[in-house]
Formats: structure tokens, C-alpha cells, sequence
């Protein structure tokens, strides 16, 4: 309501939404000693309904309880979202609606745990549509002249439509408000907070990028877009040498001889003489003494 002169509208029009929504018919209203609600049309609109109409008496408030502690209430949890999200007072409105809208769906004491949601529509609310009220959004935009065109453009939340299972956000690049439904919301950044109004201008995140599962790099930096082959250096394998090759292996165990580790190979490598393969299986220049006293004749 902008102008109090519009209580001559507004108060049929939700005489007429109580009786068509929730099948009932108000019989009493009490209000305070205002103007707007005792003159000839509302006279004339309660006396044609049989609606009883009462009022508190002059600078008494307390008579009004009911109303003047919702109104607190309403105060209250206003200035709290505006504390939070640091927004400007001439956003009041959604500041209240915002209240409105969250007080009718938190538990009561008064309605013994309760939600008025729940009293109203007999079913309880469902809450995980809820986001931080003043925080940083990105909207989808829908009118877009170019397909190369911003399809999400940073903005700040401001409640919920009434009639509509969308968002309200505030544009901060046109200063429009728009409604969407698919929205990205970072509940952690209060973009008014963030604002230096006289010096730096305002710098935001980017929203976040859905990348598929399969092309998800398992390190910290993904891969270049070319990045050239380093040359595999290999290290050819050489067997170990048998410096004597005249001596015979110690005999007293039959461990095996530990291989020797491979040598370097140098810029140019030079030719190595050893022994035939087929001789490492027989034993040479072998006594009769020794192989008297050997325990193990090779064959």
C-alpha cells in the first residue's frame, strides 16, 4: 500500500480473497483509531457484511496487543535483513515482504511448534527453496540480442514474488529488477558489504563452471594446449662383466653372484671383449685336489 487512501480498495478485495481461498467469512475486524479505516465507504462496506467493527481506545496500544507485537516482529527481522545485507532503506518494502514471508514459515511458540503456513494450508512448508536474503546471484538472462551475449549477469537477492515459485534480484550492471527461477547464489558475499561507494569499484566472483566428469583433470593445473614431447632418454641394459673369467666362482654356498649395476653410457661408447655365453656353464683350470674335496661336481 503506498497511499492510505487505498484501504478503500484493498480491504474488499481481501474480504473477498479470504472468502474464495480458504471458504470462510471474517466476522470481526479491530484496528486502531486511524482515519482510513472509519470513513462512509468502509462504514458502509462492514454495515452491508454484517462485520463488527471495533477499535482501541485513543493512546492506548496495549488494547491493540495483537497487532503492535506482530508488528514488532515484523520490525525486527526487517532491520536484521537490512543489517545483513547492508542494502539501502529505500529497499524497506523488501525488506518487510521478505520478513513477511519467512516469519510465516517458522515455527511459533504461540502455535505450539507450529508454522502459520501450516495452520493456514494445513501441510507444512517446504524450506529448501530458501536462500540468504542481500547476497550475490547469478540470474539466468533470458533477453539476449547475441548469442555470444552474458547468459548470467551479477546481481543481489531480494525475496520471493508473491504468485510465483521464482527469485527476485536487483541487475547491479542496469539497476532493473528482474524474477528467473535458475539462479547460482553465493550466500556468503553481500555485494553492498563488498562496495567502497568513494574509492575501488565493486569486483565479484566469476560463478562457478560445470564441467563434465570426464574431462575433470586429476591435478592442480590442467594440461596446456600443446605442450611439445621431451625426448625419452633410455639407457641400454648390458650384463655384468666377469673381470676373471679363468677364476671359478666360490663354491662353499650356492648363493647367487648379486647383479652388478649398469655402467653409463658415454657419447661414444667402446667395444667390450668378453667371453662366449656357452663357457659360463662349465668350470675351468679345475685341480684333482679340489675337485676331490669339492662337494658338488658340476656336470
Amino acid at each position: 500500500m503506498h497511499h492510505k487512501s487505498e484501504v478503500n480498495t484493498l480491504i474488499p478485495q481481501f474480504f473477498k480473497m479470504i472468502e474464495k481461498q480458504f471458504h470462510t467469512h471474517i466476522k470481526k475486524i479491530q484496528s486502531d483509531n486511524a482515519r482510513e479505516f472509519f470513513n462512509s465507504h468502509t462504514n458502509n462496506f462492514f454495515k452491508d457484511l454484517g462485520v463488527l467493527q471495533q477499535s482501541s481506545c485513543a493512546y492506548t496500544p496495549q488494547q491493540n496487543g495483537v497487532v503492535e507485537r506482530k508488528h514488532r516482529h515484523l520490525l525486527n527481522v526487517a532491520r536484521a535483513l537490512h543489517f545483513q545485507s547492508n542494502l539501502p532503506l529505500n529497499f524497506w518494502g523488501d525488506f518487510v515482504l521478505t520478513a513477511t514471508y519467512l516469519i510465516n514459515r517458522l515455527p511459533s511458540k504461540v502455535l505450539k511448534g507450529r508454522t502459520p503456513h501450516e495452520i493456514l494450508f494445513n501441510k507444512k512448508p517446504n524450506l529448501s527453496h530458501l536462500r540468504v536474503f542481500g547476497c550475490l546471484v547469478y540470474g539466468h538472462n533470458t533477453q539476449i540480442s547475441h548469442k555470444f551475449d552474458k547468459r548470467a549477469s551479477p546481481g543481489i537477492f531480494l525475496g520471493y514474488p508473491h504468485g510465483q515459485k521464482d527469485y527476485k534480484i536487483l541487475d547491479l550492471s542496469s539497476k532493473k529488477i528482474y524474477v528467473t527461477r535458475d539462479a547460482i547464489f553465493h550466500e556468503h558475499i553481500f555485494p553492498y558489504k563488498m562496495l567502497n561507494v568513494e574509492s575501488s569499484p565493486l569486483v565479484l566472483p566469476l560463478p562457478p563452471i560445470e564441467t563434465p566428469s570426464s574431462t575433470i583433470y586429476p591435478f592442480d593445473d590442467p594440461p596446456t594446449l600443446y605442450d611439445p614431447p621431451s625426448p625419452i632418454q633410455t639407457t641400454p641394459h648390458i650384463p655384468p662383466l666377469n673381470p676373471h673369467p679363468n677364476q671359478e666362482p666360490s663354491s662353499s654356498n650356492n648363493e647367487p653372484v648379486p647383479p652388478q649395476p649398469s655402467s653409463v653410457v658415454h657419447n661414444h661408447p667402446t667395444r667390450t671383449r668378453k667371453p662366449p655365453g656357452y663357457l659360463t656353464d662349465y668350470v675351468c683350470s679345475l685341480s684333482s685336489s679340489q675337485a676331490s674335496s669339492s662337494t658338488h661336481t658340476p656336470v
